[in-house]
């Protein structure tokens, strides 16, 4: 009985939260811009700025794939940029797009790769389906961020 009201007393005087919103890709953005993962850098910032003031939903088939630091397409975009974990690649997207996921989180289109890329994903994901091919460090990275092959999932995508 006084365990249950000591934790009684402890919920009543612990700090609520603000309702969340539901979308994953809404949550995410609010989660971050409120500081729950640190600071954000200025793309972040504007990233997840433009998820909240368009109203982006994860209601988008993308088909993640990934390439790596390891890998000689992996050092550098297309443009000569280093590749970084900002950078994903996607041929059907517009270049600057921001797409999140809740395995890759927050990326920025910038590069691009093979056109048979994207009939690959149609087949995999469905007509509507979007080809992304998420940077990472290396092999183990991506796995452990869960994309290991041609995986459908749902996401936002956002232009500038």
């Amino acid at each position: 009985m006084i365990a249950q009201l000591a934790i009684a007393v402890l919920t009543a005087t612990l700090p609520t939260q603000p309702d969340l919103p539901t979308d994953p890709a809404q949550r995410a953005a609010t989660k971050a811009m409120r500081g729950d993962h640190g600071t954000l850098k200025p793309w972040q910032r504007e990233g997840y700025t433009l998820i909240l003031s368009t109203g982006a939903t994860a209601n988008r088939t993308l088909v993640l794939t990934a390439y790596y630091g390891t890998e000689p397409d992996g050092i550098r975009d297309r443009y000569g940029n280093p590749c970084t974990y900002r950078t994903c690649a996607s041929n059907r997207l517009p270049r600057h797009a921001y797409v999140w996921t809740e395995r890759s989180n927050l990326r920025q289109v910038l590069d691009c790769g093979a056109r048979s890329n994207d009939s690959r994903a149609r087949r995999v994901g469905g007509a509507g389906a979007v080809w992304v091919d998420v940077w990472y460090r290396s092999a183990r990275h991506a796995r452990a961020a869960g994309i290991d092959g041609w995986g459908p999932v749902r996401g936002a995508v956002v232009s500038r």
